[in-house]
């Protein structure tokens, strides 16, 4: 990016919106940056190189498996990845 790294747009996102979710994916592979991300606000973090598999994964509980009514509900996701997604919106 070039005025900013991720991570300073991330701090920056969540002054003004907490609610949309976000993946960070980085080439930063340390746990220090793991960690720093995840202070920043992101939903959760992938380190590159990544499968699709590791990304759907990541991104299944963000944004969980909806309803016609729009409610979430508990999902397998077609990567192989289960979650008891409860969330009430």
């Amino acid at each position: 990016m070039p005025l900013m790294n991720g991570f300073e747009f991330l701090e920056k996102l969540r002054e003004h919106d907490t609610q949309t979710p976000v993946l960070l994916l980085s080439a930063r592979d340390s746990s220090d940056d793991v960690a720093q991300g995840l202070r920043y606000g992101a939903d959760d973090y992938v380190r590159k190189p990544f499968s699709s598999k590791n990304c759907s994964c990541a991104l299944r509980p963000s944004f969980g498996a909806r309803t016609p009514t729009g409610k979430t509900t508990s999902a397998t996701s077609a990567a192989g990845c289960s979650w008891n997604v409860d969330r009430h919106e």
